[in-house]
C-alpha cells in the first residue's frame, strides 16, 4: 500500500511540474506580445513574431482550452500572415 501511494504522489508531482512549466512558458510568450504596446517606436516587431508567439501560445493552451487556442491561431493568421 505504501508503494501505491508513493507512485500516485510522484505522478501528481510530475503533472504539477509540467503544468507549471507550461504556465510559465505561456506567461513569457504573453509578455512578449506586450512589447509593441509598451514600445510603440520599436521596429523589431515584425511578421515572424506575430505568427510564432500566438502559435506557441495556442500549442501551450490547446490541452486546457480549445476555444482559447482557436482564438490564438485565428489571431496569428489574421495579424501575422495577412
Amino acid at each position: 500500500m505504501i508503494d501505491i501511494q508513493t507512485v500516485r504522489v510522484h505522478d501528481a508531482l510530475t503533472q504539477r511540474r509540467k503544468a507549471m512549466q507550461t504556465l510559465g512558458a505561456a506567461l513569457v510568450l504573453g509578455a512578449i506580445m506586450w512589447i509593441p504596446v509598451l514600445l510603440p517606436d520599436w521596429s523589431g516587431w515584425t511578421t515572424p513574431p506575430l505568427v510564432v508567439v500566438p502559435g506557441l501560445l495556442a500549442l501551450a493552451t490547446m490541452p486546457f482550452s480549445t476555444a482559447s487556442s482557436a482564438y490564438l491561431i485565428q489571431g496569428a493568421l489574421f495579424f501575422g500572415v495577412t
